[in-house]
């Protein structure tokens, strides 16, 4: 470390001016990694380590003073432990980013079946199509109830297709789904929010399984990562089930005092149209 505490005293003598200084002690850092026990390092993960140290090292010489230490000695110490902290820094990172994937792979919530849909011609019955063979499966009456009952799945296309199917104005069609989701609107955020919450939980599980990957587990953080890990399970479970209790369909009630029946009939279409299409599986399969 003799050409860094060479250095320093030609500084501390106002013959070298603080930029010309700070460039002459980062080229001697990247010429000598031996000398900072770097040597191990990949030549592209060390020099991308350099820049994210060269900020740094200015703050590292104004902060110097000769206590007892040399310069040289001073130095190393700041880039040894920078060199740590950047690694522990890239490894969080990596973690973050299999965690923040993992979670877009997998989604821990339940997603909604899309159905494709076929334009017909406008009939008085719905019908579906089963191997060239069209099924009658619900009256207009229950395609509407089953309708409003999923309005949080339909798009302002799929209403226009089902209306013209069903021999009712779009318009009107479109407003009985936006009476029931202004009744429902705060319902509909608590589930919402709940889901981004489920969706950051499970997050977090994933970072922790990562972090336990690259732990020892004789090492005193692995026995805490894994008891955050263990707590945020459980919660992730707790949110889940909560989820599972919240429904997504309007209540047969509101249903029927949108459209002016009584839940009695709400109640059997919809049991109609699932005892039709229970059947009509079996017969299919």
């Amino acid at each position: 470390m003799e050409d860094l505490n060479a250095l320093m005293k030609h500084y501390t003598a106002g013959e070298l001016q603080k930029k010309d200084f700070e460039g002459r002690i980062f080229q001697f850092i990247v010429d000598n990694p031996r000398c900072f026990h770097l040597a191990d390092w990949d030549r592209e993960a060390y020099i991308d380590y350099l820049c994210w140290f060269y900020p740094r090292l200015s703050k590292a010489i104004e902060t110097y003073k000769n206590t007892g230490s040399s310069f040289g000695a001073y130095l190393n110490t700041i880039v040894r432990w920078s060199s740590r902290e950047y690694r522990c820094n890239e490894m969080e990172h990596g973690i973050t980013e299999y965690a923040c994937w993992e979670a877009r792979a997998y989604d821990v919530c339940e997603t909604e079946a899309v159905y494709p849909i076929e334009k017909t011609e406008k009939a008085k019955n719905a019908e579906i199509v089963f191997e060239g063979k069209r099924k009658k499966i619900a009256t207009t009456q229950q395609i509407l109830i089953l309708l409003l009952k999923s309005y949080a799945f339909v798009s302002d296309e799929f209403v226009e297709q089902i209306a013209s199917s069903i021999n009712i104005e779009a318009a009107q069609l479109k407003k009985w789904i936006s009476e029931i989701r202004a009744i429902r609107f705060k319902h509909d955020e608590e589930i919402r929010c709940l889901k981004e919450h489920i969706h950051t939980q499970f997050y977090r599980c994933l970072s922790f399984e990562q972090r336990l990957n690259v732990l020892s587990p004789s090492c005193s953080k692995y026995k805490k990562i894994e008891d955050y890990l263990v707590r945020g399970r459980i919660r992730l479970a707790t949110m889940k089930k909560r989820l599972a209790g919240l429904s997504t369909s309007a209540s047969n009630r509101l249903v029927a005092d949108i459209l002016g029946l009584s839940k009695g009939t709400v109640d059997s279409s919809l049991y109609a149209i699932k005892k039709k299409w229970k059947k009509w599986k079996i017969n299919s399969e």
